[in-house]
């Protein structure tokens, strides 16, 4: 499996944004909030995933980026929770919405909790 985070697998239309926000569903695991929706009239070919981080929360950018960067790393070494060939494509937005910044590994923790959780809630969408 590719380990990289290629340009096709991130998520910038931005129809499909707006799509993902006014009908996506989402959870949060404290301190990500996952935002997904299965696209039905949109084809994509793969996950399309996209990270943010609140400029109220962190307004210098170099926070930010450390934060988006630090996500990216952990999905990039962990995409395989979501690859699979039952697993649909999808589109997912990533929001880190902690008013502080957390260690690496309790962020890789949680975020990998919600992989998990984003993968079975997908799994039965899809079987039921």
């Amino acid at each position: 499996m590719n380990e990289g985070l290629s340009k096709e697998e991130r998520l910038k239309s931005r129809k499909l944004i707006e799509a993902l926000f006014s009908d996506g569903e989402s959870f949060t695991v404290f301190p990500f909030r996952f935002i997904y929706m299965l696209p039905g009239s949109e084809t994509i070919g793969q996950t399309k995933i996209a990270f943010s981080v609140s400029k109220r929360n962190f307004p210098h950018a170099v926070d930010r980026n450390l934060i988006k960067r630090q996500m990216r790393e952990i999905y990039r070494m962990n995409k395989s929770y979501l690859a699979s060939d039952q697993f649909p494509p999808a589109a997912v937005m990533i929001i880190y919405s902690a008013k502080q910044m957390m260690p690496f590994v309790q962020m890789k923790t949680r975020f990998c909790k919600g992989l998990d959780q984003l993968r079975e809630t997908i799994q039965e969408k899809v079987q039921g």
